[in-house]
């Protein structure tokens, strides 16, 4: 009784001060069983990379998908090949693994410049969807 109580005084209190209240129900309280990120490793003088940072990037975000880019200018080659980046731009695919809290390489890479429209299809073909995040994000944002 006593957490019903805290709820609607959460909810009154927050209403009155003008904060918007999103519903726990928006909100998957069971972490996603699959996630993708892109890892993407570029590098400042290379074309091809900044090419990949003003289109296919702004487009993954936009989907919803988890982006992270990685400058490579200043590694060697032996650096490179270590991390799985054979050329510049290098892009790889990860998958979150949530038992242990942990990015994991999915084995898929691209090498030179990809279309962000190359990615989402491969996300496509291992889930159905692009991210299953954006459409939580999307809950949240339009209760």
């Amino acid at each position: 009784m006593d957490a019903i109580r805290f709820m609607i005084a959460f909810c009154i209190s927050a209403t009155a001060y003008g904060q918007a209240w999103t519903p726990f129900s928006a909100v998957s309280a069971e972490p996603q069983k699959t996630t993708y990120g892109v890892v993407v490793y570029s590098a400042s003088w290379c074309s091809p990379c900044q090419r990949m940072k003003a289109t296919t990037i702004p487009e993954l975000k936009k989907s919803g998908t988890i982006v992270n880019v990685v400058d490579a200018s200043s590694w060697s080659n032996e650096k490179r090949a270590s991390k799985g980046a054979s050329g510049l731009p290098s892009t790889k695919l990860v998958k979150y693994d949530y038992t242990a809290k942990v990015w994991r390489d999915v084995g898929k890479r691209w090498a030179g410049f990809v279309s962000a429209e190359t990615i989402l299809s491969d996300i496509r073909g291992r889930t159905g969807t692009v991210n299953q995040v954006e459409r939580i994000v999307r809950r949240v944002r339009n209760p």
